[in-house]
């Protein structure tokens, strides 16, 4: 089990995960947490009754699997198939299923991420239809929280069709990317909520703007405070910050924070510094989400007679 900013682009900066850590704490009770949701899934391809939607379908007769998973990589090669892109059986129906326990409390919201899914995936949570996307190149989120049994055993179906897909390239067959299940407080950030922009650099400060997009699923409106830390490429903390808003209710809603960082290191292709800015919501006085996010401080320009320029310089 990780805590939801693990999965933000962090995978090269553990120094400053651990930063932040000393700041924001590793998820505790109250807070969202993401789970790796990649192993112990049943395949078998080809079309399938209605009944493997539903909890109870006997599936111990199919594959044992772990994602990401293409059914169509191992084969078989044929040479003589008419327009097969690759010449591999990537097209077809196939079916993915899976039982587990989410823990959470009643209010509790339960998310999956797909990174990815060729092609047209319908996804059913406990034998109802949670969600669907009509493109396979692309992530996706499908909320299930209207379908989810907390503390209880549950399972997920998708089933991908392939048969309308047409490509010039091998495009993949099944789960091929991974998927990741949050379950998050009614007050949380939003899928992808924090942006981070950087309006203006100069040597001896550049100014930092943090947007925020919280989402209350609450009956009444919540007055809720961002804290923001910013971690430099070392995993020193260079700035910090907080700024309330409220989200109103069954809706969402934004809080806008600008500060400053002293003397920020470039990002150049040479010296690539990376920051970090770990985002903290309160509510009710306590952390119920954070997100992390890395961004670097450079400056771009493409002129008309000298070409592109990078933090003031020429690059060819």
């Amino acid at each position: 089990m990780v805590t939801r900013d693990s999965y933000a682009r962090v995978g090269s900066i553990l120094p400053l995960v651990l930063g932040a850590a000393l700041l924001f704490p590793a998820a505790a009770p109250g807070q969202s947490v993401t789970e790796d949701f990649n192993r112990d899934w049943r395949f078998i391809k080809g079309e399938q009754p209605e009944a493997a939607r539903q909890p109870g379908f006997d599936d111990s007769a199919w594959q044992s699997v772990r994602l990401p998973h293409d059914w169509a990589i191992a084969g078989p090669f044929d040479a003589a198939l008419p327009g097969s892109t690759g010449k591999l059986p990537w097209q077809g129906v196939g079916w993915y299923r899976k039982t587990f326990t989410p823990k959470g409390v009643a209010g509790d919201r339960v998310y999956f991420d797909f990174d990815g899914v060729m092609a047209f995936p319908k996804v059913y949570v406990n034998g109802r239809l949670a969600g669907e996307w009509d493109y396979g190149y692309m992530s996706f989120r499908v909320d299930a929280t209207p379908h989810i049994r907390l503390g209880e055993r549950n399972v997920i179906a998708v089933g991908v069709d392939t048969r309308r897909h047409q490509s010039r390239w091998y495009p993949g067959a099944g789960i091929y990317r991974k998927v990741t299940m949050t379950v998050a407080k009614p007050v949380h950030i939003a899928h992808w909520g924090t942006f981070v922009t950087t309006p203006a650099i100069a040597d001896a400060r550049a100014t930092v703007r943090v947007q925020t997009s919280v989402e209350n699923h609450l009956s009444a409106g919540q007055e809720v405070t961002v804290e923001v830390a910013v971690f430099d490429p070392h995993g020193r903390q260079v700035a910090s910050s907080q700024k309330s808003g409220t989200a109103p209710a069954g809706g969402s809603g934004l809080v806008d924070q600008q500060f400053f960082v002293t003397k920020p290191l470039r990002w150049d292709f040479t010296t690539p510094n990376v920051y970090t800015a770990v985002a903290a919501v309160r509510a009710g006085g306590a952390v119920v989400d954070r997100e992390t996010v890395t961004f670097g401080f450079r400056t771009f320009e493409f002129t008309a007679d000298d070409g592109f320029h990078l933090n003031g310089k020429r690059v060819q």
